[in-house]
């Protein structure tokens, strides 16, 4: 049995429709129709069957779709289920409880990064990163990392996608390859002016990019000291992390 007759095209015609609408939520079976190319009849039985499931949901009295609570429920298992969240998160309790550092922990995904644990003290703003939230790789050092480390097949295709005039794209493709010889990314500004971020790759056991460990915080106060003695300390807790991810240490001692 091959592929093409493995392939149910109902399920994919399902699958895009979801897709479409957590990119864009509130489309229309009409605008769903124009997006797809889709006949409007197959589209308003496939919106039917995902609403009734409740993998979709319907504006009260209108013609708009949003994702339901069902394909919450997976995205929060499957987050949930990773395995450098399971491993990663003693070593962010223990840091955070030793030393007060705020801790992050992102993952790639779908050309995106997500935070998917944060601790820190829930009176703690400083960083502009939060629990669940999705944000674009090449802004703040918790998803920059993320991007440097990245297949070079996969980092080009998002620079490409980013639309940059060239010497902004080399400006960034340089400040990647920096990240990588350096081992880490320490920057000010890209999420919100007046904080900084600090973040540090994770890998497998095959060597491949896990996840990003990270921490932000107000860049007002921070000496450089202060900045030199938080690189140590999270670079230490980043390497326990590597090894219990039974990863080969790539960071720099």
């Amino acid at each position: 049995m091959n592929e093409t007759s493995s392939y149910l095209q109902t399920v994919g015609r399902a699958l895009e429709i979801l897709e479409l609408i957590g990119r864009f939520p509130g489309l229309t079976l009409s605008e769903l129709a124009r997006r797809t190319g889709m006949n409007t009849t197959v589209i308003y039985r496939l919106l039917f069957t995902l609403s009734t499931v409740g993998f979709l949901q319907q504006e009260p009295g209108g013609k708009r779709y949003y994702l339901g609570d069902k394909t919450l429920l997976l995205g929060v298992q499957s987050l949930d289920n990773r395995e450098i969240k399971r491993i990663a998160q003693y070593y962010m309790w223990d840091h955070y409880e030793r030393t007060g550092d705020t801790c992050i922990l992102t993952v790639p995904c779908a050309g995106q990064s997500i935070c998917i644990e944060k601790i820190g003290s829930l009176r703690d703003s400083s960083s502009a990163v939060r629990a669940g939230g999705v944000y674009p790789l090449h802004k703040g050092a918790s998803n920059r990392v993320l991007l440097a480390f990245l297949p070079a097949g996969e980092q080009q295709r998002y620079l490409d996608k980013l639309g940059m005039d060239p010497d902004s794209r080399q400006r960034l493709q340089a400040e990647l390859d920096a990240i990588v010889v350096r081992g880490y990314d320490f920057s000010v500004g890209l999420l919100t002016p007046d904080r900084f971020g600090l973040g540090f790759p994770i890998f497998d056991r095959s060597g491949h990019l896990a996840g990003g460990f990270s921490t932000g915080g107000y860049i007002a106060g921070l000496t450089e000291q202060n900045r030199q003695e938080m690189i140590l300390r999270f670079q230490a807790v980043a390497a326990q992390i590597n090894l219990a991810m039974g990863s080969p240490s790539t960071l720099n001692e």
